[in-house]
C-alpha cells in the first residue's frame, strides 16, 4: 500500500498507524506491536537495575543502561525505582513520539507500507502525488436563558465548508439552498459525527475548547456513537479526532501572534478573516441568534454559521502547508506539532538529532532548578539610541539569522561548553567553548539553515503547488532557527543553559558594535542600531560605495556570518520619547519604490482607536513623501469629519484586553467598564477577552461614558476626547519632530491639553 501517515495512535504497548491509502483515497490502520518503550540509567549498581521488578523485559547495556518494559504504562513505575538507583533519562518522551523518532517515520511523507493480516512489516519513501482532503466546522447552541452551560443546551445546527462548496445541517425549516434540514437535534449530531470522519484533515476555530468537546458531551447525553476524545492541556483543552486531523486554527493563529507573524488588535475570527481576505463577514450577537432561532427567522442565522465554517476554512488553509512541514522535519504528527510551542519544537528536534548522534537527551528541569534558572534575566542586545527627526537618504545593513549564525559560528553549545579547553571559541564574557567536538545545537542549526537557503535558492525556479509546498518548508525552518537562541534559555528546557544564552548576546553585541564603529570610520553617520542592524545616514555616498563597504566588512566575519543589505531608503523618521531622547524600535521608513515600513508607532497597536491608526498612517506617509503640507491638512480634515459626525462608529472603537477577573481591578479603567456593562447585558466575559468600547457624548468620567460596542445603540462617539486622545496624540509625536505644535494646526473647536495624555 503507498499511503500517508495521518494520525498515530497507541493501546498499551500497541502501535496504530492511521495512513491514508493515496490510490483508494481510504484512510486504513496498520498495527506495529514491536516498538518497545524504555528509559536510561546511569548507575553504579547495575545488577540492582535487574531486580526492578514486574514490567521489566529486559536491560541493554551501552553509555547508559537502556530499560526497556513490557509497556508504556510500566515506565512511570520502573522509573520511580530506578531512581533511587543513579540517574534516569529520557523517561518522560512521550511513547509515539518516541516511536516515530526512533523508527525514522514523517506524517504527511507518502510512503510504501508493507504488512501482514493488518501488522505493520516494513515501510520506505515513495515519492508521488497524492491530495488531502480538508473540511471546516462549526457549531451553534442554544440557551433559553442565556446562561452557558458546555454540552447541556442544544445543538441547533452545524456548517461544513471545503473548497469546493459549503452547507448548513439544522432541524428547523428553512428555504436556503445550502441548508439541510434534519429530523431532530439527535439526527443532527449523527450527522456531525458522521461527517467528521469524511475527509483527512478537519479544521475549526477554537474546536479544541468549544466545538468538538460539545459534540462528544451531546453525543454521550444522547447516546451516541463518536470518534472525538478531548484532554485537559493547562488551561485549555485538546480536541482529537480518531480518524482525521483535527487543526484548530485559532491555536494556529496564536502561535503565529507569539512568533510575531501575525499583529492584529483582536484575533476573533472575524478578524483574522478580514485580515487574510480583506472581506467582512457576518456577525451576530449571540441573543439576536437565539431569538431569530426562536421565531424560526433562520435566514440569516445559516448565512453567518456559513461564513464562520467559511472563515476556518481559509484560515485553516493558511496554516495547514507549514504545520504539514514542520510535522515531516519534526517526524510528528501535524495534530501535535499544531500545539507545540516554538521552543518545544526545538526540542524535539533536538532530542531527534540526539537520536541519530547516539546521544542520550538531558532531562527538563524539577520545580526547583526551574526556579533558579527564572531569577535573573541575562543581559540583553545592544541598542545605539536614535537620532530623533526626519533624515534623508538612509541605509539599513543587517546581520543575517545573528544570533543563529553566531552559534554555529562559534560552536554554542551546552556540550562544548568547557572552561578547560585549550583549542576553544572564547565569548567577550570570558565562556570557552571546545573546537574539537561538534555541539548539537549548532549541528541542528546549520543543517536547519543550509536546507532554508537552499529552498530559497529554489523558489525562485518554481511555480504553483510546489512553490507554495518550497515556501511553507522555508518558513517551517526560519521559525525553528529563530526559535533557538529563546529555546536555550527557556527555563523548561533539555538543554538549558545560562552561559551559551549570555555568551549569544556578547557576541551580539560585539558583532553590532564593531559594525557601528566600522561604518562610522567609513564616513556613515550611524543614526540608530539596534540588536542586529544599523541605520545609516549615506553621507553623500553612492550605492557602489554602500556596496563596497559591505563586501569589505563581510570578508572579515567568520564563515557562516553575512552581513546583509536590507535596503535604501529616501527617508525616516524617528520620534522622541516624552522624557526625551529619541525611541527605539519606533520609526518609520520610506523605500525608493515607495513602500512604507512602520515599527512600533500606534498604527500596529490595538490599544489605539482605528480613525487614530488610520490617520498617523497617512500622515506617516504623507511626512515621508516630504509633503509636510498634505500631512497638516489630513489631520485638519480628520478632525472637521469627526465634528460632523461623518466616521463610522466602528472606527472609534478602542480594543482592550482583560488581564485579570473584573473584580479584582480596583481601578476601573474604561475597559473594565464597558466589562462589566456587557457583562451585565448577559454576554459571556472572562480573562482573556478583548472588549471593544466607544468613549461617548455625555456627562462624567471616561469611565461613564464608555459602552461597548455591542451596546452603543444611537450613543455618539465624543468628538473632543478622540480629537485630544487620539487623533492628536498619534500624528503630532510625528509631526514634532518637523517642528509642528498644536498651534500650527487650524483645527479649530475645544481642545484638550496633551499634557492629560496617557
Amino acid at each position: 500500500m503507498k499511503g500517508v501517515l495521518l494520525n498515530v495512535q497507541s493501546e498499551n504497548s500497541l502501535i496504530k498507524l492511521f495512513i491514508k491509502n493515496t490510490e483508494t483515497g481510504k484512510i486504513e490502520i496498520l498495527e506495529d506491536d514491536t516498538f518497545q518503550p524504555y528509559f536510561y540509567l546511569q548507575t553504579d549498581v547495575p545488577e540492582e537495575a535487574e531486580k526492578l521488578g514486574p514490567g521489566l523485559k529486559k536491560i541493554e547495556k551501552g553509555k547508559m543502561l537502556k530499560i526497556i518494559t513490557e509497556g508504556p504504562g510500566d515506565v512511570p513505575i520502573l522509573r520511580e525505582k530506578a531512581a533511587k538507583l543513579g540517574e534516569i533519562r529520557e523517561y518522560d518522551i512521550p511513547y509515539t513520539q518516541r516511536y516515530l523518532i526512533d523508527k525514522g517515520i514523517k506524517p504527511m511523507k507518502r510512503y510504501e507500507w508493507q504488512s501482514q493480516n493488518g501488522k505493520l512489516i516494513s515501510y520506505k519513501e515513495s515519492p508521488g502525488e497524492w491530495k488531502i482532503t480538508r473540511q471546516a466546522f462549526d457549531i451553534e447552541t442554544y440557551s433559553a436563558d442565556g446562561v452557558f452551560r458546555m454540552g447541556e443546551d442544544p445543538v441547533i445546527m452545524a456548517s461544513f465548508w471545503n473548497d469546493l462548496q459549503g452547507k448548513v445541517l439544522t432541524w428547523k425549516p428553512c428555504d436556503k439552498g445550502f441548508v439541510q434540514i434534519l429530523k431532530d437535534e439527535q439526527e443532527l449530531i449523527e450527522a456531525i459525527n458522521k461527517e467528521l470522519e469524511t475527509v483527512d484533515v478537519v479544521y475549526t476555530y477554537n474546536g479544541d475548547n468549544f466545538d468538538l468537546p460539545y459534540i462528544k458531551k451531546r453525543s454521550e447525553k444522547l447516546g451516541l456513537t463518536h470518534q472525538i476524545n478531548v484532554k485537559n492541556a493547562g488551561p485549555r483543552l485538546k480536541s482529537i479526532l480518531k480518524k482525521s486531523i483535527h487543526l484548530d486554527a485559532y491555536t494556529g493563529v496564536n502561535f503565529m501572534r507569539v512568533i510575531g507573524s501575525l499583529r492584529l488588535p483582536r484575533y476573533t475570527l472575524e478578524d483574522v478573516y478580514k485580515e487574510f481576505t480583506g472581506k467582512e463577514k457576518i456577525d451576530i450577537e449571540i441573543p439576536d441568534l437565539w431569538e431569530n432561532w426562536e421565531k424560526g427567522q433562520l435566514d440569516t442565522v445559516t448565512e453567518y454559521s456559513l461564513q464562520d465554517a467559511e472563515a476556518a476554512y481559509v484560515i485553516g488553509e493558511r496554516l495547514l502547508q507549514l504545520y504539514i512541514e514542520l510535522a515531516k522535519l519534526l517526524n510528528q504528527t501535524v495534530y501535535d506539532v499544531s500545539r507545540m510551542s516554538a521552543s518545544q519544537m526545538v526540542e524535539l528536534l533536538l532530542v531527534k538529532k540526539a537520536f541519530e548522534r547516539n546521544e542520550i537527551s538531558p532531562n527538563r528541569p524539577d520545580e526547583n532548578e526551574f526556579r533558579t534558572r527564572i531569577r535573573e534575566p541575562i543581559k540583553g542586545a545592544f541598542v545605539r539610541q536614535p537620532e530623533s527627526g526626519l533624515h534623508e537618504n538612509l541605509v539599513v545593513l543587517d546581520f543575517r539569522s545573528l544570533y543563529p549564525s553566531i552559534i554555529i559560528s562559534h560552536n554554542v553549545s551546552p556540550d562544548t561548553l568547557d572552561s578547560n579547553a585549550k583549542e576553544a571559541f572564547t565569548s567577550p564574557n570570558g565562556y570557552k567553548f571546545r573546537k574539537d567536538k561538534r555541539g548539537i545545537i549548532p549541528e541542528m542549526l546549520e543543517e536547519v539553515l543550509n536546507k532554508r537557503f537552499e529552498i530559497k535558492t529554489k523558489l525562485k525556479q518554481t511555480k504553483g503547488e510546489e512553490q507554495k509546498r518550497l515556501n511553507a518548508e522555508q518558513q517551517a525552518l526560519k521559525i525553528l532557527a529563530n526559535a533557538t537562541y529563546g529555546y536555550t534559555l527557556y527555563a523548561r528546557a533539555r538543554w538549558y543553559s545560562r552561559e551559551c544564552g549570555e555568551s549569544i548576546t556578547a557576541w551580539g553585541r560585539q558583532y553590532i558594535q564593531d559594525i557601528i564603529t566600522k561604518a562610522e570610520e567609513a564616513g556613515f553617520k550611524v543614526l540608530y542600531g539596534d540588536t542586529d542592524s544599523v541605520f545609516l545616514k549615506r553621507e553623500g555616498k553612492t550605492k557602489e560605495e554602500v556596496l563596497t563597504f559591505l563586501n569589505d566588512y563581510n570578508k572579515k566575519l567568520p564563515e557562516a556570518m553575512q552581513l546583509e543589505l536590507e535596503g535604501f531608503y529616501t527617508r525616516g523618521i524617528f520620534v522622541t520619547k516624552r522624557e526625551g531622547g529619541a525611541a527605539k524600535k519606533r520609526y518609520a521608513l520610506i523605500r525608493e519604490d515607495g513602500q512604507v515600513e512602520i515599527k512600533g508607532l500606534e498604527f500596529v497597536r490595538r490599544d489605539w482607536s482605528a480613525l487614530a491608526k488610520k490617520t498617523q498612517r497617512k500622515v506617516i506617509q504623507a511626512v515621508l513623501e516630504n509633503k509636510i503640507e498634505k500631512a497638516k491638512e489630513i489631520v485638519c480634515s480628520t478632525i472637521e469629519d469627526i465634528r460632523a459626525e461623518k466616521v463610522p462608529v466602528e472606527e472609534f472603537v478602542i480594543y482592550t484586553q482583560l488581564k485579570r477577573r473584573i473584580k479584582q481591578y480596583t481601578a476601573i479603567g474604561p475597559h473594565v467598564k464597558a466589562a462589566i456593562r456587557l457583562k451585565e447585558s448577559g454576554s459571556k466575559v472572562r480573562v482573556g477577552t478583548t472588549i471593544g468600547y466607544v468613549v461617548t457624548r455625555g456627562a462624567g468620567n471616561i469611565g461613564d461614558k464608555s459602552h461597548p460596542i455591542q451596546l452603543i445603540g444611537s450613543r455618539k462617539p465624543d468628538p473632543e476626547y478622540y480629537i485630544s486622545h487620539q487623533v492628536l496624540p498619534a500624528v503630532m509625536k510625528i509631526l514634532a519632530e518637523l517642528d509642528i505644535n498644536e498651534d500650527d494646526l487650524s483645527i479649530g473647536g475645544k481642545q484638550s491639553s496633551l499634557d492629560a495624555w496617557t
